[in-house]
């Protein structure tokens, strides 16, 4: 494009101060997209799913532990029947009077008392485990507790998110629809250069010129090229630009 055909553009509304337009139009674009992704309740809902996962894994494995006791005890009882069913029987025998030979009745009674003692032992082992899945009952309630708790409040947030977001939403539409007016009136090659610079120079490809200093990069330009009005440093276009970033650089 020549300077003509820039000077043409700038007849219809002064081509820097639509650079600027647009670039008003770009950062609230891009504070509005910020916002969004990092509305409180996204970050919240973020760190509730973080919790929940961690609640239903330690959920998974309190599950698995009481599964475990389960067994146990089961096979606990088990043996605390074989062992009263064998006392009983030995007992049974021990006073029938079959038994004549004190040696035997002696054995006998010695295993009576040792299978006396094992039941005992067992049974206080079954109480044991009963004690332990206990506390971990109570452990898996406080979790059941705490995720229903989670559930409740996820709810909430994620109502609250979507009201909150619906309006972004709509801001986000009303503003790019300004861009795409504004971006219209700007020349094809202009609005790409634009947006090359904007890429690499962290969202802003226009800035003001404001005591002295670049608005984009808020470095002074240097004195010797700060005549009474610009242009400063021009491209083959006859834009301003920015000798410290690169910017289009507008004189307010």
């Amino acid at each position: 494009m020549t300077p003509a055909d820039t000077s043409s553009y700038a007849s219809s509304g002064n081509l820097g101060m639509m650079l600027l337009e647009l670039q008003r139009h770009d950062s609230e674009i891009d504070a509005l997209e910020y916002k969004r992704v990092t509305l409180p309740e996204r970050v919240a809902l973020g760190n509730m799913r973080d919790r929940i996962h961690e609640i239903s894994r330690r959920a998974k494995e309190l599950r698995a532990e009481k599964d475990a006791i389960r067994i146990k005890q089961d096979e606990m009882e088990t043996q605390v029947n074989i062992t009263v069913e064998r006392k009983k029987s030995l007992e049974k025998k021990l006073y029938s009077g079959e038994v004549l030979s004190a040696r035997d009745l002696e054995a006998m009674d010695a295993e009576a008392h040792n299978l006396t003692n094992r039941a005992e032992d067992l049974q206080d082992r079954q109480f044991e485990l009963m004690e332990d899945l206990e506390a971990l009952e109570a452990k898996y309630g406080d979790l059941e507790d705490e995720l229903n708790q989670l559930s409740t409040k996820s709810d909430q947030l994620v109502s609250a998110a979507k009201s909150k977001l619906s309006d972004i939403d709509s801001q986000l539409r009303a503003c790019r629809s300004l861009r795409k007016a504004a971006a219209r009136r700007i020349p094809k090659a202009i609005l790409q250069r634009y947006d090359a610079i904007r890429s690499r120079a962290g969202g802003t490809g226009a800035a003001a010129l404001v005591e002295g200093k670049c608005s984009g990069c808020h470095l002074a330009v240097s004195p010797a090229s700060l005549p009474s009005a610009l242009p400063l440093f021009t491209d083959d276009d006859g834009l301003n630009i920015c000798e410290n970033c690169g910017r289009f650089l507008v004189s307010g």
